[in-house]
């Protein structure tokens, strides 16, 4: 039900980095936003089906990184190839050094640090931000303490927004901290426990969200750019969750939605590639036809990925939440 809302994100979020703006919006922060509210849904179906237990959440952790790490070593492998073979170096790509690939291949740090001076795959700060919420959500689920985790990190969130903050912890990529994230997680969470629909918490933060877009383009007071599309994001997102959860599955959805990681993963190499022979293959300026173009090499770029890295991996996980279902601590 969610795939193809997946795949468009994905799309959004590689638009963003060949720098396509929507009406002046940064359409890969609100992408990101909306993914974070569908982790946080999914997570918890997840959790609440197999993962009820304290003694599980080891298991949990098994299914997650079988589920990040085919495709993400994959792509950091054939990007760093390119890389070095291209001699290619630009904002994010300054001074390489081994510490650095560490970072980037343990993921968690890259939400966390300013690393500019190396990052392989640049996209993936927002995985390290993820990484985060899945190492602590099955606590706050199995603690029930969603609810109180929320409005902290909303409470956060706004104090920033209000008084043109730097962000806790901010990453220089965008949407701010994982502090002030975690209420956009738990949104889904909510929503997912709450049977689809809304509720106070989530009315508050969408009422909040209306208020801070009002006071930008009504006064003075000028939001931070990301602020604002953290708060777009979030009403698209919560309205679009609830839409797209009333769906029914089917597999060619569930399939699309599968190769919305590949893309995501893929366009940053792909940028890469397309740059080096742009003379070549591009007009001087992307037009709407190369930007098709693009978005199709990507995807197909992400269905072989997926059917050849991340495939097996899949089967595990699945033969792992089976066997959760039959074992009683």
């Amino acid at each position: 039900m969610f795939g193809c809302l997946r795949l468009l994100l994905a799309f959004l979020v590689a638009l963003c980095h060949l720098h396509v703006r929507f009406y002046g919006f940064d359409e890969g922060q609100i992408a990101v936003i909306l993914f974070y509210i569908l982790s946080g849904y999914v997570m918890t179906a997840l959790i609440r089906k197999y993962y009820t237990n304290f003694e599980s959440v080891p298991s949990f952790y098994v299914d997650r990184l079988c589920r990040l790490y085919p495709q993400f070593i994959f792509w950091l492998v054939f990007t760093s190839f390119l890389i070095f073979y291209f001699g290619y170096r630009g904002f994010f790509i300054t001074d390489p050094h081994l510490r650095y690939l560490v970072n980037s291949i343990l993921i968690l740090p890259l939400g966390f640090q300013n690393l500019t001076q190396f990052l392989i795959l640049p996209q993936t700060w927002s995985l390290g931000i993820e990484e985060a919420f899945y190492i602590i959500i099955p606590f706050i689920i199995l603690y029930k303490c969603q609810k109180i985790v929320f409005f902290i990190s909303f409470s956060l969130y706004l104090i920033s927004a209000l008084t043109k903050t730097d962000y806790l912890f901010s990453t220089p990529y965008g949407v701010g901290s994982f502090s002030q994230n975690l209420f956009i997680f738990l949104t889904g969470s909510i929503i997912f426990d709450s049977r689809n629909t809304i509720t106070k918490p989530i009315m508050i933060a969408l009422a909040a969200s209306g208020v801070l877009i009002a006071i930008n383009e009504l006064t003075g007071f000028q939001i931070r750019s990301p602020c604002m599309e953290i708060c777009i994001g979030y009403i698209f997102g919560v309205f679009g969750i609830i839409f797209f959860s009333r769906m029914r599955r089917n597999k060619v959805d569930d399939l699309l939605g599968e190769y919305s990681y590949g893309v995501f993963m893929c366009h940053f190499p792909m940028i890469f590639v397309f740059e080096k022979y742009r003379e070549y293959l591009f007009n001087p300026e992307y037009s709407n036809e190369n930007l098709v173009f693009f978005l199709m090499i990507c995807f197909t770029m992400s269905v072989f990925s997926f059917h050849f890295m991340e495939r097996p991996f899949l089967k595990a996980r699945h033969h792992l939440r089976r066997f959760m279902l039959k074992v009683k601590y």
